[in-house]
């Protein structure tokens, strides 16, 4: 009690200071009245979307609340919890776990609109620190969600515990410390729901504002610079706030959450002693709050002016970060597991040098050179089609080090180290090195998307900048974005198979092949139900929008097919907020809700049937939907980032003006790599939790 004391200690200590560093940060410096008056505009309307959102994803709870409420009354009296108490347990459980996230969602979208602000304000004041304010911000979110899950998590644990009387009794109840540990899943399941109610209505409205704004490109004259006088552009900015950097910083904060449930669930099925078990979920803690400190040093150490180049900046702060994960991981396994400090030193140095090298690996494809131009070129001839093609396989392909790496790096330890150490805790001390620089991982994301919102608002502010200040910005945001959005991905990824892997050893060997067949299908097909139907739910958005931006250009004259609009034109950026979110919203929520509620009607079928085993075909449903949402999200985004840096390359090369194959190509991009990427991710998320919520109650 005393180890775990300390730990939330600390965890407050970094919420407080994760806050108040946040806005010191943002505020600090003048900010003009344009400026201010554009940020008020851009948090009204994402902080409406997040209103209807909530109350969008407080509804959906409801689906895997009364589900795991109904099994748990079906399991009966076990352990010195009662079925009733259990069930409210976890009603409550998933309700104040999608309360939780929508406090990390209010934070994210406030200090995202006043950094992008701040940095607005830098650049036009001619400032060479104009960067700062992005990347503390996002440095900020991330730590805040770090410590404000462990303390969530913890409050979930020492209200149950503290109920029956764990804390009265002499030396503690680990019978009963285990009981709740196996009901925590369900906290992390509630703001896993919420991030996909969000996610996926921000996602589809910052899709059909880009995509549907296409056809305004002719106010650029062909140019990748956004224009005042764009009807789509506030649109725009607020997607890039709802439907990018929210998703991401919900996303981290769940990945939070199942780290340290998955650690218990691991603990308690691999240790022999409670004690132990305990050593193993503090180690994990200990070590990502480490992570969260050489988070901290690798933004100071990035402290780079406008003048140098955002790689070399990127590189110094990862570096730094290492060194202090390195030196929190030797030290948290000398306190806790000295009997193997050598060969889990290693395990979980390999685990953070792995993550480093797959967000390396992740820039490859945007660093290609010619050849990536020389690709488009030869493609315009045949059209759209064959663009996407080429663009997409070029992003494809430098896919592999996500999958490949921790996989064969994995086996390697296992043959090297296993017969020294046990299974389970090299497992957790490697994902405890991989999972330390998360929320580093989360910054450069988010330090990547708010460059790109703060470009915006220079704009939307008609602001005076030099072109090689908004190069600089538009060079950061892009390596940024490409390598946080593939560490993420990877790390909740893995702290979710942690999870699954704990229910293994209740699997029978005689388990019906059929049934787990079955099952594996289901976790797949839902998934692609979901990437589907966004998709087609943000075409129908960009459809609208762009039909509200032909309105309100139609009567300007165009002079050899480029639009003529007066330089003082004022658009009416109403209409294209209210059609991109519209086509959000009207996306069916009883569809997701019956997606939330397959895994309960694969679990009733289970318990009515004669299967031998129920936690083998829950296993495979949770995995195959896992593995399907890391492949769809990381292809999509790869796609993504590739095909907009292809337009980015062609229109500077001596070709000239993007032709509309590039155009197409990046719609195709925005479409995979934003709506169907983030839902999908976000699906996977909620059904790997609610097979680590319902596999308890079914054994």
């Amino acid at each position: 009690m005393t180890q775990l004391a300390l730990l939330l200690a600390l965890s407050l200590i970094g919420v407080v200071l994760s806050f108040g560093f946040g806005r010191l940060e943002v505020k600090r410096g003048q900010v003009s009245a344009t400026v201010r008056r554009a940020e008020g505009a851009l948090e009204r309307a994402a902080v409406a979307v997040l209103r209807l959102g909530a109350a969008r994803g407080l509804l959906l709870a409801v689906v895997p609340a009364l589900g795991l409420a109904a099994f748990a009354l079906l399991a009966g009296e076990r352990g010195s919890v009662p079925a009733a108490g259990r069930a409210a347990f976890l009603v409550v459980s998933v309700l104040a776990g999608a309360a939780c996230a929508l406090v990390q969602a209010r934070l994210t979208l406030g200090l995202g609109t006043r950094a992008a602000s701040a940095a607005a304000s830098a650049v036009a004041r001619g400032s060479v620190r104009a960067m700062h304010p992005l990347l503390r911000a996002a440095a900020a979110v991330a730590i805040f969600g770090e410590g404000f899950g462990v303390l969530g998590v913890a409050g979930a644990f020492a209200s149950l515990y503290a109920v029956r009387g764990g804390f009265a009794a002499t030396g503690g109840s680990p019978e009963l410390g285990a009981e709740v540990v196996r009901l925590l899943p369900a906290f992390a399941l509630g703001a896993a729901v919420t991030a996909l109610a969000l996610s996926r209505e921000g996602s589809i409205a910052a899709t059909a504002a880009r995509v549907g704004a296409s056809p305004s490109g002719e106010l650029h004259n062909a140019t990748e610079s956004s224009d005042a006088r764009d009807p789509a552009l506030l649109a725009e900015l607020v997607g890039h706030l709802t439907g990018e950097l929210l998703p991401r910083a919900l996303t981290s904060y769940v990945c939070g959450l199942c780290a340290s449930v998955s650690a218990a669930l691991l603990a308690l099925s691999s240790s022999d002693t409670a004690k132990s078990a305990l050593s193993w979920l503090v180690l994990v803690v200990l070590v990502r709050g480490f992570g969260a400190i050489g988070t901290a040093s690798g933004v100071l150490a990035a402290r780079s002016t406008d003048e140098e180049a955002p790689l070399v900046a990127l590189w110094r702060g990862q570096g730094s970060a290492l060194v202090v994960s390195l030196f929190g991981l030797g030290a948290a396994l000398f306190w806790l597991e000295r009997e193997h400090l050598l060969p889990l030193f290693a395990a979980g140095a390999l685990g953070l040098f792995s993550m480093a090298l797959i967000g390396a690996l992740s820039w490859l494809p945007l660093r290609r050179g010619p050849s990536t131009t020389r690709e488009l070129n030869d493609a315009r001839a045949s059209g759209e089609a064959a663009s996407i093609a080429r663009g997409a396989g070029s992003g494809l392909a430098g896919l592999w080090p996500a999958l490949v790496v921790p996989a064969v790096v994995l086996a390697g330890l296992e043959r090297a180290l296993v017969p020294a150490v046990p299974a389970g805790l090299l497992l957790v001390t490697f994902s405890a090195g991989a999972l330390a620089l998360a929320p580093f991982a989360l910054s450069l994301a988010g330090f990547g998307l708010l460059a790109t919102h703060a470009r915006g608002v220079v704009t939307l502010a008609r602001l005076e900048v030099e072109p090689r200040r908004r190069g600089r910005l538009e060079e950061a945001s892009l390596l940024g974005s490409a390598a946080g959005a593939t560490h993420a991905s990877v790390a909740l990824a893995l702290s979710l198979l942690l999870g699954l892997l704990s229910l293994t050893s209740a699997s029978a060997a005689g388990a019906s092949l059929g049934v787990a067949a079955f099952a594996t299908v289901g976790g797949v097909v839902l998934v692609l139900v979901l990437a589907a139907r966004a998709t087609r739910s943000a075409v129908q958005g960009a459809r609208l929008v762009s039909v509200e931006v032909e309105r309100q250009l139609r009567d300007f004259p165009r002079q050899q097919g480029v639009l003529s609009v007066p330089a003082d034109f004022t658009p009416s950026y109403k209409g294209c907020v209210e059609a991109a979110f519209d086509a959000a919203r009207a996306a069916s929520s009883l569809e997701l809700g019956a997606l939330l509620a397959a895994p309960f009607l694969l679990g009733a079928l289970l318990h009515l049937g004669t299967t031998p085993t129920r936690s083998a075909p829950l296993v495979s449903f949770a995995l195959a939907a896992l593995l399907a949402g890391l492949v769809l999200a990381l292809g999509g985004r790869a796609a993504r980032a590739t095909l907009g840096e292809l337009r980015r390359r062609l229109s500077r090369s001596e070709a000239g003006a993007a032709p509309r194959a590039a155009a197409e190509a990046e719609s195709f991009g925005e479409l995979v790599g934003v709506a169907a990427a983030s839902s999908v991710e976000a699906l996977a998320l909620v059904l790997a939790l609610t097979v680590l919520c319902l596999a308890p109650l079914l054994s």
